[in-house]
């Protein structure tokens, strides 16, 4: 009898029909709390590298941020000597060649006493943009270098040619430096200059090729 007990008792469970196993409706709400936990959860998945992108694109920018502030471009803006030129530079459009262009540039730069000595009428001219005339004058004031060289002795004597197609040259006189033309019009250079990444800025005190 004991052993019937114990075998009644442990014996396996019957074979369940799958045929006669009914599926209870789903409750809609359960359903779209589910799937809207899911598409959390999948969400909260991508969260780590969607943030490493944008991690990614701010050290991009702030590189080039860094980049600008040690450009041409951020002195010309910077200098209050060179207000009147800066003014001309971003009304032209050229900020991406001095924040942007490796270079290596030399820029003689006219200060705004330079600029001073010209007729308003003329200014005015040159404030319109669409007709190039400044840009032209800016371009042949930069000249794209193979070296850099902060001492004007460096240069004395070679001609340099601009990115407007004209030539100049250093010439020394006694402990003076200046900038002429191929017209011989010279102006005189500040020899001490303004050392950049992409390019030197040598400051002038009058415009060349005018005319």
């Amino acid at each position: 009898m004991l052993a019937r007990r114990i075998s009644e008792r442990f014996s396996l469970s019957p074979v369940i029909d799958l045929k006669k196993i009914t599926m209870a409706p789903i409750n809609p709400l359960i359903f779209r709390v589910s799937i809207v936990g899911l598409v959390f959860l999948l969400s909260c998945c991508k969260g780590p590298v969607q943030e490493e992108k944008a991690e990614t694109q701010t050290s991009v920018d702030r590189l080039e941020q860094q980049k600008i502030g040690r450009s041409l471009m951020f002195a010309i803006i910077a200098d209050s000597r060179i207000e009147t030129l800066s003014g001309y530079v971003v009304a032209n459009n050229m900020a991406d060649l001095f924040s942007k262009d490796p270079g290596p540039f030399l820029f003689f730069t006219p200060t705004n006493e330079a600029f001073e000595g010209v007729n308003p009428a003329t200014l005015k001219l040159w404030s319109n943009q669409r007709n190039g005339i400044v840009k032209s004058l800016i371009n042949k004031h930069l000249a794209r270098v193979d070296t850099l060289a902060s001492d004007l002795s460096y240069y004395v004597d070679q001609k340099i040619q601009t990115l407007g197609g004209m030539q100049v040259k250093v010439i020394q006189d006694q402990d003076q430096y200046y900038l002429e033309d191929v017209k011989g019009g010279r102006a005189r250079i500040d020899a001490n200059p303004m050392r950049m990444d992409n390019g030197y800025i040598f400051y002038i005190d009058q415009l060349l090729h005018r005319q």
